[in-house]
């Protein structure tokens, strides 16, 4: 590899967005929950069947939950470990997404060179790039399959396709068969995109069902020995219950077909604000293979995840390299000058974002009292103030220098962000005080329960090493007095507190209250 054809500067970017990210909590209910289960799986010292609160858990492939107890196997059980492990996935397609652009178009290394700036510093892939969730590492293995696609396409060697099954099969070892949706569309619409050099069919087709085959040979490697130690239900669930469910009637996160069209101009903020990606966007050539196939990687997804009864934002993550692509081959065409003006729309958009910071930060007395949160709050706007001048009246003459200037800005500006809202996210979300409540309790033979569904919000933060009892609100009365001496958390939103018990201990939780009960009169 020529290490010039690194992105390094991205590389760093994605590394400060990581490192400000260490400053906030770990979050409910999704970050705790799977770190949660990587906890009890490590905690059994079962490798195969991944476990929530006691039960096995079969919403999600094991692959994250393996990698966070390899690093807590050298390092540790820690919480920093499984909140850089996305990083990581985030440089890799980075890196990706410049192979690919070099594998469509190899006669321009431009586009190789601005993809990786514009992928790294698209706002809501950011955000992921420090959660502990699974669509960045899915991200990752969907480049990984298409750059096996895209070399099989121009060299004609069988070789890319083995790419593309290790892509597959990591990506359902990841997320699990929603990795078939990202991948296959580029897979099967070849005689549309292929415009130029044409593969045989025979040929191209026979090497994708071979890839198909590799790629569920990975996953059922895992799949059928954890399938027959789980239990019947965990293999039904792993092998038809989950995927069924989502495609035909989401129990979770269920949306309109149209829920994701209102959300492109933010979720592709700062692009989305920037005029020269316009006026390039119209010099692309609609027939040229390189195009046509970014398009079916980007688009043919989101119908499909708009048809899918489930969605979420972060689930179109593998696509925002789609749209790195399609603006790097766009701009990579434009003109060498530039507009110094062309950073105003963003500049203007980062100062309000400033004078919100600096002006509003007083409401976080309320949140977290006693905490440096108001002054960091007002350093980060003051940060954002600073970025938005220097974009507006320091801006670079041309194209690609705006482009990486930019991204500069937009990383800065949301890792400063993400800085000052630490202590902030701690007084509303840090679950380590209760759960270390909770585990001094099941240590002492206290039996502990949660008032409704629960997530596995407190077994990480507090390293609990017994299954909590689940209640339904209205049994809790009954809970409690079986369980004299129990303890049972509950959530409310207005205070005091008017439920069954007494209170012993309280804190916010997501935006309302939760209090550890115990029996009135003990």
């Amino acid at each position: 590899m020529n290490i010039q054809r690194t992105p390094l500067p991205v590389f760093l970017l994605i590394a400060l967005l990581a490192a400000t990210a260490l400053t906030r909590p770990v979050l409910p209910v999704d970050e705790t929950r799977y770190a949660g289960v990587a906890w009890e799986m490590l905690l059994r010292g079962d490798f195969l069947v991944p476990w929530q609160n006691g039960l096995p858990y079969s919403h999600k492939p094991p692959l994250l939950f393996w990698l966070m107890q390899a690093g807590w196997g050298v390092f540790g059980v820690n919480e920093w470990w499984p909140r850089i492990l996305p990083a990581f996935f985030a440089c890799g397609s980075v890196w990706l997404v410049g192979r690919l652009a070099r594998e469509l178009w190899p006669d321009r290394e431009g586009v190789a060179q601005l993809a990786p700036w514009i992928l790294g510093s698209c706002l809501l892939w950011t955000y992921f790039a420090s959660a502990i969730m699974f669509d960045m590492m899915l991200s990752f293995f969907a480049l990984l399959g298409w750059v096996g696609l895209a070399r099989a396409w121009r060299t004609g060697r069988a070789s890319g396709f083995v790419w593309f099954a290790l892509g597959l099969g990591g990506g359902l070892l990841s997320k699990g068969p929603v990795a078939l949706l990202h991948l296959l569309p580029a897979a099967l619409f070849v005689p549309w995109w292929a415009r130029q050099a044409r593969p045989r069919l025979a040929w191209w087709y026979g090497g994708v069902v071979l890839g198909v085959i590799g790629g569920a040979l990975i996953i059922l490697a895992w799949a059928i020995p954890a399938g027959f130690a789980g239990g019947e239900e965990y293999r039904r669930a792993i092998f038809w219950g989950q995927t069924s469910g989502r495609v035909t009637e989401s129990f979770a996160h269920r949306r309109p077909f149209w829920f994701y069209l209102p959300m492109l101009p933010a979720i592709l903020a700062p692009w989305a604000l920037w005029p020269p990606l316009y006026r390039a966007a119209r010099r692309l050539v609609a027939s040229e293979s390189g195009v046509r196939f970014a398009l079916v990687m980007g688009l043919v997804p989101l119908v499909g995840f708009s048809l899918i009864s489930g969605k979420q934002s972060q689930y179109l993550l593998p696509e925002f390299a789609a749209f790195a692509l399609l603006a790097a081959r766009a701009l990579d065409a434009a003109p060498a000058g530039a507009r110094r003006r062309s950073l105003i729309v963003p500049a203007v958009l980062y100062a309000v974002v400033g004078l919100v910071l600096v002006f509003g930060a007083g409401r976080l007395a309320v949140v977290a009292p006693g905490t440096d949160a108001v002054l960091l709050a007002r350093l980060a706007g003051v940060v954002a103030l600073g970025a938005a001048a220097w974009l507006a009246w320091r801006a670079p003459a041309d194209v690609p220098a705006q482009l990486r200037a930019l991204a500069w800005a937009t990383i800065v500006v949301i890792a400063a962000a993400q800085f000052a809202a630490g202590e902030a996210l701690h007084a509303a979300y840090d679950l380590r005080p209760v759960s270390a409540r909770l585990k001094a309790l099941q240590d002492q033979g206290v039996p502990v329960a949660n008032e409704g569904k629960y997530h596995g919000q407190f077994h990480f933060p507090g390293r609990l090493t017994k299954p909590i009892d689940v209640v339904e609100p209205a049994a809790v009365p009954a809970w409690l007095a079986a369980h004299p001496d129990g303890r049972v958390v509950v959530y409310f939103r207005k205070a005091p507190y008017a439920g069954p018990g007494r209170v012993e201990y309280t804190q916010r939780y997501r935006g309302q209250q939760l209090a550890i009960v115990t029996t009135a009169g003990s």
